[in-house]
């Protein structure tokens, strides 16, 4: 199912703790260190489901916690409302770990969330 159920991770956003963690995790998605730390931090707080999809975020963790976000400040679906720019973020999606991937996905993830502040990015 695309997308996962985001609500885990959608209940961490606000916390400074656990925005520092996934920022970090965010900026790096080819590197797996920041993500699992951040899988762990939530095992830690007891949280198996959030940590479940930090772990499963490879690639895709920016993209979820922007839907995340998105879903929290609107109270709609960011699939239903943004789907040509949600499918960036499906784990079967493009595979490569390249980048031009990354750096459509970041800009995808930061329309997102200017999407969420009620803005209508135009890049």
């Amino acid at each position: 199912m695309f997308p996962p159920d985001l609500s885990p991770l959608a209940r961490w956003l606000g916390r400074p703790d656990f925005e520092a963690l996934a920022a970090g995790a965010a900026v790096a998605p080819a590197d797996d260190a920041p993500r699992l730390v951040l899988a762990d931090w939530l095992r830690d707080q007891g949280d198996e489901a959030a940590a479940a999809l930090a772990t499963a975020g490879r690639g895709v963790l920016a993209g979820w916690l922007a839907m995340a976000w998105y879903e929290k400040v609107t109270g709609r679906g960011a699939t239903d409302d943004m789907p040509h720019l949600t499918i960036q973020f499906h784990p079967d999606g493009p595979g490569r770990s390249d980048e031009a991937t990354h750096s459509v996905r970041r800009l995808t993830a930061a329309m997102i969330l200017a999407r969420a502040r009620g803005e209508r990015p135009v890049w």
